[in-house]
């Protein structure tokens, strides 16, 4: 009987637990922006095959900022809005537009978030390291 009783008491207590573990709320998604686009490369599929990929293996909230505009004097249109870093917790920049050589455009809309440190970290890919070609230094 004693054993019953101690059995019964722990089996309460662990399914008290597991019912106070599933009233936990889940874990916040990652909120990332991906930039993507340009030339040379496939981003149409690339943004999908990235998201997906990411999201199957980590909690993450895709913003896709995707342009299809295939030349590199074009910036993604993203960059129009001035608070476009706002919200997120990592920006995937990945896109080729190397030959977008307007300063102010690069320092001021592009570079300024991260400079003032946008609560965002910076996610780099493809040309994206290679832009611009003026030699300004992104960091």
């Amino acid at each position: 009987m004693r054993h019953l009783l101690i059995a019964s008491l722990l089996m309460t207590m662990s399914l008290h637990n597991f019912a106070r573990a599933q009233e936990k709320p889940a874990a916040k998604p990652i909120r990332a922006l991906l930039v993507i686009g340009g030339c040379c490369h496939d981003y149409a599929k690339q943004k999908d095959i990235l998201t997906k990929g990411i999201s199957e293996r980590a909690n993450v909230e895709w913003t896709i900022a995707y342009d299809p505009d295939k030349t590199t004097r074009h910036k993604n249109p993203v960059y129009d809005n001035a608070d476009w870093a706002k919200n997120f917790d990592i920006i995937v920049h990945d896109e080729c537009t190397a030959d977008v050589a307007d300063l102010d455009v690069i320092n001021k809309t592009i570079l300024q978030p991260h400079r003032d440190g946008c609560r965002a970290s910076c996610c780099i890919a493809r040309c994206t390291a290679t832009a611009p070609t003026d030699g300004t230094n992104w960091a």
